[in-house]
């Protein structure tokens, strides 16, 4: 991420704090999987003071239920873009 232009960085930044905020807000739930939690697993609520460098980290590790990822994609189609190649350019080859 620290690698974008600023204008580019700002953006990012701005549609995390965005969606961060809907977060807070109801729209939907960030929600991730947890199969070693209390009780055998199931769904854990994510922290509520994640910063918006965090968002796209947890983003890309698939720590979001799908939701999170389509709402991006439809809702912030350059954000989306930005993020994506980002996430391929640092996949283990």
């Amino acid at each position: 991420m620290k690698r974008l232009n600023k204008e580019d960085y700002r953006y990012m930044m701005d549609v995390a704090k965005e969606l961060l905020e809907r977060r807070d807000e109801n729209d939907f739930g960030f929600v991730c999987e947890n199969n070693k939690g209390y009780m055998g697993g199931g769904f854990t609520v994510m922290s509520a003071h994640m910063n918006p460098e965090e968002f796209y980290t947890y983003l890309a590790q698939g720590e979001f239920i799908q939701e999170v990822e389509e709402t991006l994609r439809k809702d912030y189609l350059k954000a989306y873009k930005i993020f994506d190649e980002i996430r391929g350019e640092c996949k283990l080859r």
